[in-house]
């Protein structure tokens, strides 16, 4: 619900008073013009949150600062505990509220405000029912009885979605939460809620792809922590085969497994939302998890990054593929915690399981020390993480302001192929591009010569709040460190070491060179390139021994997602006029799944099918194009990547749908002229964040187009006008990053060093901050920076 998560949003944000920031300005003549409370209050230093994250405007106090840290948190205010009583009070409270107050509008919204207005004797009795069977179900206390009616049986799964939703964002949230859920009572008559709990019932998903059923499969799990050679196990059988498919998390993935393939000189074709290049002749397949095809059948099928089937938002495609895949043999690659729900899985599908374990190629140590706020210990081979882009330019700018090392930069919001060319150029040891700086992007999809990972904070903003990092999150990242290669590394060639096998006996393993995931030397070098993680700041630094010391749970549940001919057929139960994103509401909240198995968040569907209805403003104009659309194509459309918080492409997106309404043949060019920043390629770099930020916005209109082309080929035509458009604006991202490292080294006068020396260059750094922090140190033993207990 969207009006539910514009209030959860701003209720959650962990808040900082503007008094803990702004001291009152001291008055000239206190006596005389100060009031009596500004004067008794007593005189001290402005008590400063730690909300975990990177804070560029306060890096000289934070990060050089040795006295006592403030608190790691903000303190939360108390909210009024759930109870029956607070349901009630609210119904009362919500009834009674004028809709037509401009502050009730996120409450109240368009639907019911039109209602109310239009048919108020109607709407009276509709809520009174409303409000009586939501009383009978908190009087049941969760407890049906076998008389209960239909309609307070569901009403007492929505009692268990205010609850949630008052847990999360308080009472505006449970407001908004009761609104939208009468509103769609208003569509329900007694003959249609049984047949819509039928169709909602996804209890029993492996019977939604009745051919794979009957096939005899065997499952290889391939499982073991990052840098231990599982997904080049599964690749090379992969490549021993004469049909078989690859399903990757990422499109970059996608096209790594289909280039490195080609280069072989084994034919094998590319499927992801946005690119398709297909032969007829060639039975390799190289793909997205989500554009997985379930009705060809294959000799082998590789699924990578298992355990991201218990993802909320995208591991319904996971669960998918596992359950739909028509493969003889199915090879699962991921982390430990996955084995115990493939293991559920495989015996529902009544398929053969076996287990191949694997331990990481190369030792991983958390360093004894953090860097203690001190850019100047970083050194070649570094990656230091952070959690947002503005973080991750301003600690590019520190880095090769204090070190004159070059820093390469891979974040989410960048292209693939610049954040693998970014790789690139880090991974290269004659490269300038000494360190890397990234986001968590960094521990999924990229092969990267990394000796040490630093964390530049162990907080991460979860869109509400500002939350340590999860532990799978932490070791992930953390592992790939020990990858380093100097450039006399590069004519070497590494082994994989045999996996330990459960359930099977002589399956042997493949020895070559890697695709994916280049394993390192079975056993330490005797010259010290084991990979070392550590913090930016010595706070953290007991965060980050914690998760590694931490076992992730495991999973217990695999989320699903009903297939697009299943969620028409639940359409077809509603009036015409009904919204879809209310039926798509509708169909969360009657969601009925076993305990193997989790219901999808489909909140963020629901945001994008919102776009699909036409304003009041297009209905009063005869312009309502968009309700021509049928309930297939608006299902489609639902899961496009449409990035909410860039307004252009929110635009583009509803230009796009309206002309798939229209069935207009159209290009990219001829839709968005008008919509898209295409000014943005004539742009000269003088601020090169600026124009990266532009043309990163740019290319996620045009990469939107291309998954909507697609989807919709007989009428978003110009794919190599769509091509053309994206290469260039790759191309001049690139440009742009390069130029803006150059002119900031010249700007300073900065020169490349190969290695920090504190007790050489100790006070040869002029800045203030660095200065201070040193100081502070001055009595400390020097410790090598790479020392472990």
């Amino acid at each position: 619900m969207r009006r539910a998560a514009s209030g959860l949003a701003t209720r959650s944000r962990p808040s900082i008073c503007l008094l803990c920031h702004i001291t009152p300005r001291p008055p000239s003549r206190s006596f005389s013009t100060t009031t009596t409370r500004l004067r008794e209050k007593p005189k001290g230093k402005a008590n400063v949150r730690y909300t975990g994250k990177f804070d560029s405007s306060a890096l000289p106090l934070r990060y050089t600062n040795n006295g006592s840290a403030p608190p790691l948190l903000g303190e939360t205010v108390a909210i009024r505990p759930w109870s029956t009583n607070l349901l009630k009070e609210r119904l009362g409270a919500v009834y009674k509220r004028d809709p037509e107050d401009p502050n009730m509008r996120i409450i109240w919204g368009d639907e019911a405000t039109n209602m109310r207005k239009q048919d108020p004797a109607r709407f009276k009795s509709l809520f009174r029912d409303y409000i009586d069977s939501i009383r009978l179900a908190v009087g049941l206390d969760g407890q049906a009885q076998p008389d209960t009616p239909l309609h307070v049986l569901e009403a007492m799964k929505d009692v268990k979605e205010f609850k949630k939703m008052y847990a999360q964002g308080g009472l505006t949230a449970l407001d908004v939460a009761l609104m939208d859920t009468f509103i769609m009572k208003k569509y329900d008559t007694s003959n249609c809620v049984s047949a819509q709990r039928n169709l909602a019932n996804f209890s029993h998903p492996a019977e939604w792809f009745p051919k794979t059923r009957t096939l005899s499969r065997t499952w290889h799990l391939h499982v073991g922590p990052t840098n231990s050679g599982k997904t080049y196990n599964a690749l090379k059988r992969l490549e021993e085969a004469d049909s078989g498919i690859y399903c990757g998390p990422l499109r970059l993935l996608a096209h790594e497994v289909y280039t490195r393939l080609n280069a072989k000189g084994i034919p094998c074709n590319l499927i992801t939302g946005e690119e398709r290049r297909v032969q007829e002749d060639v039975e390799l397949y190289s793909s997205t998890v989500e554009m997985t095809c379930v009705e060809k059948q294959y000799d082998v099928a590789v699924i990578d990054e298992i355990q991201m089937l218990s993802d909320p938002e995208r591991g319904w495609a996971w669960t998918h593929a596992v359950l739909g895949v028509m493969a003889k043999e199915l090879h699962l690659c991921g982390e430990d915690r996955s084995v115990e729900i493939v293991k559920k899985l495989a015996k529902l599908c009544g398929d053969e399981l076996i287990i191949h374990r694997y331990q990481r190629l190369g030792k991983l140590e958390v360093m004894d020390r953090s860097l203690e706020g001190d850019f100047t210990k970083i050194e070649k081979g570094d990656c230091v993480v952070g959690f947002s882009r503005k973080d991750i330019h301003t600690l590019k700018s520190y880095i090769e302001q204090k070190t004159g090392l070059r820093c390469a930069v891979v974040y989410g919001a960048l292209p693939a192929e610049t954040r693998a060319t970014q790789a690139k150029y880090f991974n290269d040891p004659q490269n300038d591009y000494d360190v890397l700086v990234a986001s968590d992007a960094v521990g999924l999809g990229l092969n990267l010569s990394i000796k040490r990972v630093i964390f530049s904070t162990m907080y991460k903003y979860n869109g509400k709040e500002q939350v340590v990092i999860p532990v799978p999150l932490t070791r992930q990242i953390a592992g790939r460190a020990g990858r380093y290669r100097s450039s006399a590394d590069d004519s070497k060639k590494t082994a994989v070491a045999p996996p330990s096998v459960e359930g099977s006996e002589g399956w042997e393993t493949a020895i070559a060179e890697a695709l994916v995931e280049p394993p390192p030397p079975t056993s330490i070098p005797s010259d010290g390139k084991t990979g070392y993680t550590t913090t930016f700041v010595e706070r953290d630094l007991g965060l980050l021994r914690e998760n590694m010391n931490t076992e992730p749970p495991p999973i217990e549940q695999a989320i699903v997602l009903p297939r697009n001919t299943v969620v028409e057929n639940y359409c077809a139960l509603f009036p015409a006029n009904t919204p879809f994103w209310q039926i798509l509401a509708k169909m969360g909240s009657q969601a009925d799944v076993s305990e193997l198995f989790k219901f999808s968040n489909i909140k963020p569907m629901i945001d994008v099918a919102k776009l699909l209805e036409p304003t009041e403003d297009e209905v009063s104009k005869g312009n309502d194009v968009l309700s021509h659309l049928s309930d297939i194509e608006k299902i489609n459309l639902s899961l496009a990547p449409v990035k909410l918080n860039i307004e252009a492409c929110v635009k583009a997106f509803r230009e796009f749908a309206r002309v798939i309404a229209q069935g207009k043949r159209s290009t990219l060019l001829t839709i968005s002229r008008k919509i898209i920043d295409i000014e943005a390629l004539d742009v000269k770099a003088e601020q090169p964040e600026i124009m990266i930020k532009r043309l990163e916005e740019l290319h996620t209109v045009i990469m939107l187009y291309a998954w909507c082309q697609q989807r919709f080929r007989h009428t978003l035509t110009g794919e190599d006008i769509t091509q053309r458009l994206k290469e260039e604006v790759e191309t001049k991202i690139d440009e742009a990053m390069k130029k803006g490292a150059l002119d900031k080294a010249n700007a300073r006068g900065v020169t490349q060093k190969s290695r920090f020396d504190p007790r050489r260059d100790r006070r040869s750094n002029g800045h203030d901050f660095i200065r201070r922090a040193t100081d502070s140190r001055e009595n400390q033993r020097y410790r090598p920076r790479h020392e472990v207990n």
